[in-house]
């Protein structure tokens, strides 16, 4: 309630209150005052009112109502803010607005579309024959036709003559160029290059085709050069050969020589090779003995040379050397020595010739 606010009992109206604005008051007694909050601030800014109860005094509806000012007390706390309130209720539909001005006349409308068309009159009558229209031109010249088409390959003629001349021609090209052919003798260029070319040295085995041609050849080696055996020295099983004498092929009737230009030496024929000599005695001894070959060459016949030592054990009848080797020139001479005395040995040394 703002200052301007009041409130008034009416005697007689039955308890009624007035307010202004109007108020709906509780039910009050002595034991229930009705506390008024006066609200505002003076018109010069003072402090606002103080509040007052609106004390009901007597026991009928006719008593009077009076404000009891109360004593002013501290102002008190700024209380916690309200919860916000709920969302008014809908307005109601406002009332239906007076009719609108009435609307300009409408523009005119478009012209309407032409009528359909009249039927067709009747037919008038014939007019006169016209007169004979002029000849016409002669037509232009028509155009040239199209070729002919080519006429077929006439059959091959049939063959002439075979030509003829001498033995062993054959009607061929010319060997090695483009050209007519003729007769003429076969050449090594007519013929194909097949086979197996090369030189076959001592083959083991060659293969032919039909033709004669060579298609495979298993090599071989050359055979052995042909030889023999022959004597190089010989003594008597009659005599001794001295310690340190020389032999040749003829010692059996000779005898040994001191020196090995004594003898008469084995003389080469051709120039070959010696090899697998074997020494062979008639009659055994208990000692060992060795016998040494020696050569000399067809230039200084009378200087001999060492060339290999082979020894026959005590009691051996034979010998075979067929570690050693001499090679000899035509005309070269060879002989044997004997390193040990040896009674009546019967011996013949040999060897294997190789040309």
């Amino acid at each position: 309630m703002s200052r301007s606010d009041y409130i008034h009992h009416e005697p007689g109206s039955g308890g009624g209150i007035s307010t202004s604005p109007p108020l709906t008051p509780p039910t009050l007694s002595a034991t229930n005052p009705l506390p008024i909050g006066m609200g505002g601030t003076g018109a010069s800014g003072t402090a606002p009112y103080l509040p007052t109860v609106l004390q009901y005094f007597g026991t009928d509806a006719g008593d009077a109502l009076g404000f009891h000012p109360l004593p002013a007390g501290p102002q008190g706390a700024a209380g916690p803010q309200g919860s916000t309130g709920a969302a008014g209720a809908a307005g109601s539909t406002g009332a239906t607005g007076p009719a609108g001005p009435q609307g300009s006349v409408g523009a005119a409308g478009a012209a309407g579309s032409t009528g359909a068309t009249g039927a067709t009159g009747a037919t008038g009558p014939a007019g006169p024959q016209g007169s004979t229209g002029a000849t016409g031109a002669t037509g232009a010249a028509g155009a040239t036709g199209a070729a002919g088409a080519t006429g077929a390959t006439g059959a091959t003629g049939p063959a002439g003559p075979a030509p003829s001349g001498a033995a062993n021609l054959v009607l061929a090209t010319p060997n090695g160029s483009s050209g007519t052919a003729s007769l003429r003798a076969l050449v090594v260029a007519d013929l194909p290059a097949v086979g197996t070319a090369g030189t076959y040295a001592y083959p083991t085995s060659l293969t032919t085709n039909a033709e004669g041609l060579v298609t495979s050849v298993t090599p071989g080696s050359a055979p052995a050069t042909p030889g023999g055996v022959i004597i190089l020295a010989s003594h008597s099983q009659t005599a001794t050969w001295a310690s340190g004498n020389f032999v040749g092929p003829f010692g059996i009737v000779e005898g040994s020589f001191a020196t090995a230009a004594g003898a008469v030496a084995f003389k080469a024929p051709v120039a070959l090779t010696l090899k697998n000599f074997y020494a062979n005695v008639k009659n055994t001894d208990t000692n060992s003995h060795g016998f040494a070959a020696w050569k000399a060459l067809q230039a200084t016949p009378t200087t001999f040379v060492g060339q290999f030592n082979m020894t026959l054990p005590a009691n051996a009848s034979d010998l075979l050397d067929s570690s050693d080797t001499v090679t000899m020139a035509q005309g070269d001479l060879l002989v044997f020595k004997n390193s040990f005395s040896y009674p009546n040995p019967g011996l013949t040394i040999t060897a294997q010739v190789s040309l």
